[in-house]
């Protein structure tokens, strides 16, 4: 395995801190966002719902999201999709500060199911979308504009959130 240049070096750590940035303006526009309450379904919930099954919300985190142990998103990977607007709101946060600060985190399920709910309206699914951000408010957008840039999603995704940046 060869070094890397001071250049690649230099390169990777300011991503670093460019991701780490990202995250504090994620962290303050989704600060205060509530925990799902029992009528809601949380990540467990929507983890089994995809294997038709029913759970109650015993395992789940009851805390801030911000304190949301990694291993429930890494064990919960098909749970997105499942999460009403609540849960979508409360989860989605941890789940972009989850894939910033773990390189390995986009080669995971959860992080491709995320990138397809920020997508293009398209294959019906318009109003699913809709229906999953529409609790968040013009700081949360811009955050998720923010993320889907500095991602570099597809293009069209990233024309579908450019609208929202500069609301944070």
């Amino acid at each position: 395995m060869g070094k890397s240049s001071p250049e690649t070096l230099a390169s990777e750590q300011a991503q670093r801190k460019r991701a780490e940035a990202l995250c504090v303006q994620i962290e303050r526009a989704f600060d205060g966002v509530p925990v799902p309450d029992a009528s809601q379904r949380t990540l467990f919930q929507a983890e089994a719902w995809d294997d038709y099954r029913v759970v109650d919300q015993s395992r789940d985190h009851k805390g801030r999201w911000q304190d949301l142990p990694v291993t429930h998103l890494r064990g919960c990977s098909h749970a997105l999709p499942h999460l009403d607007a609540h849960g979508t709101r409360f989860y989605l946060p941890a789940i972009m500060c989850w894939a910033l600060r773990d390189p390995n985190a986009r080669s995971e399920w959860l992080y491709e199911s995320m990138m397809y709910l920020f997508g293009p309206p398209g294959h019906g699914l318009a109003e699913y979308r809709r229906e999953r951000l529409s609790l968040l408010n013009e700081p949360q957008r811009a955050a998720i504009a923010a993320f889907v840039v500095f991602e570099e999603a597809d293009e069209a995704v990233q024309a579908l959130w450019r609208k929202h940046l500069g609301h944070a």
